[in-house]
């Protein structure tokens, strides 16, 4: 430019070419901005594939097929242990009720003579109780027994358990026919009572006879020893003279009457005439106002010759211990 000369003027109104603000840089911008955006997008898809790709090749569990499974499994556990459980109380019941039955057997073989003698049951349920074989955690049983107090049985039995004529030993078939032998030897208080049961048994046509009295100490003491039954010699009311026996009669039962009826009349009348059972032996009879305690005592009550003469007999003759003192 010479001098002189005037300056051209440049108009500042639109961009400089170049600048930011012009529309090519613009554009430029704008493309980079979309590339750099859709690379992103691209990136992230990819590390979503990839993660796909590694969730579909580690195993999968699919906890709703196994649900119905895992509740069968507990359900079939809860009803194991239920099983179990009320097995182990049945058992522990049934045990309970096998031990009380063992201890009722016990204590009803220990008081058969208890009809007839209670000092028999006493000392045997004592020897069960010392021996251990009777369980008796708290005490009571042996209180009752140191007291006493000893139960007697009241047993219904049928009339096959009574004696029968044919079964007699030949011996005593005689003393059957005639009863008076049988009748001399017992006390007369008890004799009294046993000819009134006599009578109306054969009033009311009841085929019961008489058929044993007085046993002997040395016959009661073998009996005994062979366990026939729970009294040892002199403990025994059939030894004094205030038990017998009665028998069936099978030649003369009645055709039309069964026999559990004569046996409940046979009760009957024994009970009227003041008689006592013996509840193991359904054909015996005991005198109830005296006991083996008294008798072996030598505590008798009055009697007459003919009881006399047959107990001081067996005294006399006894060559064991423990005789009773002869009646006076």
């Amino acid at each position: 430019m010479m001098p002189g000369e005037s300056q051209p003027h440049i108009s500042t109104d639109g961009p400089v070419p170049g600048s930011k603000d012009d529309p090519e840089s613009i554009a430029i911008r704008l493309s980079k901005l979309e590339v750099d955006e859709k690379v992103a997008a691209i990136e992230k898809c990819r590390a979503e594939t990839l993660r796909l790709k590694r969730d579909l090749k580690r195993p999968q569990i699919n906890w709703t097929v196994f649900g119905p499974i895992i509740t069968t499994i507990v359900a079939g556990f809860i009803g194991l242990m239920a099983a179990a459980f009320v097995a182990y109380l049945n058992g522990k019941q049934q045990a309970e009720i096998e031990q009380l039955r063992a201890t009722t057997s016990l204590i009803v073989e220990a008081v058969k003579t208890g009809g007839q003698d209670p000092i028999a049951a006493q000392r045997n349920l004592r020897f069960f109780l010392d021996a251990g074989l009777l369980k008796d955690p708290d005490g009571r049983i042996k209180k009752l027994v140191d007291k006493g107090q000893i139960p007697v049985l009241s047993i219904g039995i049928e009339p096959s358990d009574f004696g029968r004529i044919s079964k007699i030993p030949p011996s005593e078939r005689e003393a059957v026919r005639k009863p008076d032998s049988i009748l001399g030897e017992l006390h007369p208080a008890f004799r009294a009572r046993v000819v009134a049961l006599m009578d109306d048994l054969l009033k009311e046509g009841l085929p019961f006879v008489l058929v044993r009295g007085l046993v002997t100490p040395e016959r009661q003491q073998t009996a005994f020893d062979r366990h026939y039954n729970g009294a040892r010699a002199w403990e025994s009311l059939y030894q004094y003279g205030f038990a017998a026996s009665f028998a069936l009669d099978e030649g003369n039962l009645p055709a039309r009457t069964p026999q559990s009826a004569l046996n409940a009349r046979f009760a009957e009348l024994v009970q009227i005439h003041g008689l006592k059972r013996i509840g193991y032996m359904a054909g015996s009879v005991t005198y109830p106002d005296v006991s083996i305690k008294d008798l072996k005592a030598g505590q008798y009550p009055p009697g007459d010759d003919s009881w006399k003469s047959a107990l001081n007999s067996q005294i006399r003759d006894w060559r064991g211990s423990q005789a009773p003192p002869a009646a006076k």
